[in-house]
């Protein structure tokens, strides 16, 4: 009961936390590629945002359509959705916004290596199953994500990530 009650007041705390502090992220424009270099910030507050509440929390259809709209568009990174992805999209459908989030943000806080796409690809896949990992989110850890879980923390997810495609 006490678990529960502290999780409870965890969410909302975060919540409250960032609805205080996000932007309206359908007003954000992006037209031109100066308009996607300034948006950068919100890129990052939309992917910590989504990354930090539970699948079900109201903003988040719009941090995620903000999301893929930049990542779409930018035209300064080049954001590969290949098997991998397929994959974890086929585990949960949720997890894909929290997948796409994980990678825009890093890749913005990790420009000198954005040409290494199995580097940026297997620290994505790390913070996904961070955020599975987190009982808060309440995400179901069952078939290929249990085994990408238990991959992970054997030291063997680069390998497992090979299976996937």
């Amino acid at each position: 009961m006490k678990k529960s009650l502290i999780i409870l007041l965890l969410n909302i705390g975060t919540f409250a936390c960032f609805s205080q502090n996000l932007p309206n992220f359908l007003d954000i424009p992006l037209k031109d590629s100066s308009d996607y270099k300034m948006a950068e910030k919100e890129v990052i507050l939309a992917a910590d945002f989504l990354l930090e509440t539970t699948p079900y929390e109201r903003k988040r259809g719009e941090a995620h359509q903000f999301l893929s709209r930049w990542m779409e568009g930018t035209p300064y990174y080049n954001f590969r959705v290949d098997e991998t992805a397929a994959k974890i999209y086929e585990m949960n459908a949720n997890l894909m916004g929290v997948y796409l989030a994980a990678m825009a943000k890093f890749t913005i806080e990790n420009q000198n290596i954005i040409d290494n796409k199995e580097v940026i690809e297997l620290a994505t896949i790390q913070q996904l199953i961070s955020y599975c990992k987190n009982s808060a989110h309440n995400i179901p850890i069952k078939g290929a994500l249990k085994k990408m879980i238990k991959a992970h923390e054997k030291g063997e997810l680069k390998k497992y990530v090979a299976t996937l495609k």
